[in-house]
């Protein structure tokens, strides 16, 4: 949720933060898509790690020690 949430949230004009950084850079949400890769990246590398099974794992403490 984090990755599309925030990330995501100015290329879509209707939106609060998308609005700000349109009016903000005088441009609009399709011409600023190819100069914020870390919007879309954020994504792809979430799903890149789903499907791989990378993440960080919990480690297991032996109480019995």
């Amino acid at each position: 949720m984090e990755d599309t949430g925030t990330a995501l949230a100015p290329l879509i004009p209707w939106g609060v933060t998308g609005a700000f950084v349109a009016e903000t850079l005088q441009v609009s949400t399709g011409e600023f898509f190819l100069y914020a890769p870390m919007t879309y990246l954020g994504i792809i590398f979430a799903l890149i790690y789903i499907f791989s099974g990378i993440g960080i794992t919990k480690v297991q403490e032996n109480k019995g020690e």
